[in-house]
Order: C-alpha cells, then structure tokens, then sequence
C-alpha cells in the first residue's frame, strides 16, 4: 500500500453530518493539521479516498491527541476495523 498506516478504526460516532474516527491519535507521534485526504482500507479490501478533518479538539481535561473527523459521511459508510493510510 503506498502511503503511511496511521491506525485500525476501533469505534467511529456519528456527530450530526460528521463522523469521528476512534481511536484518537498521539500528537506526539504525527505532525497533522487541517483538511487532508486519506484512504480508507475497508475490511473487505475495498480502498476509498476521502477527505478528513484533523484537528486537536478542545477538552476538559486537556488533551494533546488529534481527532479525526469525515464530514458528510455515515456510519454504515465506514466500518470498525477499517485501516487510515496517509501519502
């Protein structure tokens, strides 16, 4: 697969139009920010290019992990076990 393995989806919430990505990442480990394009390697093989947000959401308490965010996609769209590869 050409790119870098960024993670296996574990949990995914849909957050109205949105879907967040679990788990979040290091920020320590990755330097991501903004829009970006990833492709998605669905359990069954399939690969999906798709745009994402990143961002390091404001928490209470506070966090330093990016969370990932797929605008205008459902649930169903993006299965657990799913893998995020980045060029």
């Amino acid at each position: 697969m050409d790119g870098t393995f960024l993670m296996t989806i574990e949990n995914v919430i849909q957050a109205g139009e949105d879907l967040l990505i679990l788990p979040f990442l290091p920020a320590e480990k990755y330097y991501l920010v903004g829009f970006d394009t990833i492709k998605l390697v669905k359990p069954d093989g399939q690969v999906v290019e798709m745009k994402v947000e990143v961002s390091i959401p404001f928490a209470r308490p506070p966090t330093d992990d990016y969370s990932i965010l797929i605008p205008n996609t459902k649930e169903e769209d993006v299965p657990v076990g799913s893998q995020i590869w980045i060029k």
